[in-house]
C-alpha cells in the first residue's frame, strides 16, 4: 500500500475536515507533472487515457500528446503518512517478537493530535523515552488513517479556489503551499476516510 504525506499543520486541518465532511481534496504537482511544468502555457485541454495517464495537447504541435502518469488513481486506498514519535525501541520490539502490533500501536504518538506546544515538551523532555521518527519513512503498521481516492482529475491550479474546494484543502493552513505550485497543473485527489 503507498503512503501520501501531508505537513504536520496541513494533516491537522484536513482532520478538522475530514471529521465534520468525511471527504478532502489535495492538490499536487508531483514528478509525473515535471515536463509539462516546465511550460505550463504550452500545454492544454488535458484527457484521460484508458490506462490511467493523461495526455497534454501541445499548443505549437497539434499532433504532440505528453502523457504523464498520477502516483495514485481512483479507487486505491492509501495510509497518511504524518508527524509521529515512538516510545524508545518500540520497532525493534514488534520487529523481534517482544510485543505485538497492538502493544506497539500503543507506544505511538501523532503531532497532529497535540498542540506544538504538548509535542515540543514531550520530544524535549530531560531523559525522553520519545523517539522523533521519519514521516517519509513512515511505515503502513503505524498509520491511523486511511484515504480512499476517488475520480482523480488534473487542473492548472488558479488560486483563489471555489469556496468548497478552499474548505476541502484545510482552508488557510493549506494556502501556503498552494500558492507554491499556483498555475502548475496539478492532481487533483478527493480522499475519503476508509477506516
Amino acid at each position: 500500500m503507498k503512503g501520501m504525506l501531508f505537513k504536520p499543520n496541513i494533516w491537522k486541518a484536513k482532520l478538522k475536515v475530514l471529521q465534520e465532511y468525511r471527504e478532502t481534496e489535495t492538490r499536487r504537482a508531483g514528478k509525473a507533472l515535471g515536463e509539462i511544468n516546465q511550460e505550463p502555457d504550452s500545454y492544454y485541454n488535458p484527457f484521460p487515457s484508458y490506462d490511467g495517464t493523461w495526455g497534454f495537447h501541445y499548443k505549437d504541435y497539434m499532433d504532440k500528446i505528453v502523457y504523464a502518469k498520477p502516483p495514485y488513481h481512483e479507487g486505491e486506498v492509501v495510509y497518511v503518512k504524518e508527524a509521529w514519535a515512538e516510545y524508545i525501541n518500540t520497532s525493534e520490539h514488534l520487529a523481534s517478537g517482544v510485543i505485538s502490533l497492538e502493544e506497539a500501536k500503543a507506544d505511538i504518538i501523532y503531532k497532529a493530535g497535540m498542540s506544538q506546544q504538548e509535542w515540543e515538551e514531550i520530544i524535549k523532555e530531560n531523559g525522553n523515552p520519545w523517539v522523533i521518527k521519519s514521516t517519509i519513512m513512515m511505515p503502513e503498521w503505524v498509520a491511523r488513517c486511511f484515504l480512499r481516492i476517488f475520480p482523480v482529475r488534473v487542473e492548472r491550479l488558479q488560486l483563489p479556489l471555489t469556496e468548497k474546494s478552499f474548505i476541502l484543502e484545510g482552508g488557510n493552513a493549506a494556502i501556503p503551499q498552494l500558492e507554491k505550485i499556483n498555475n502548475l497543473w496539478v492532481w487533483v485527489y478527493r480522499l475519503e476516510l476508509e477506516n
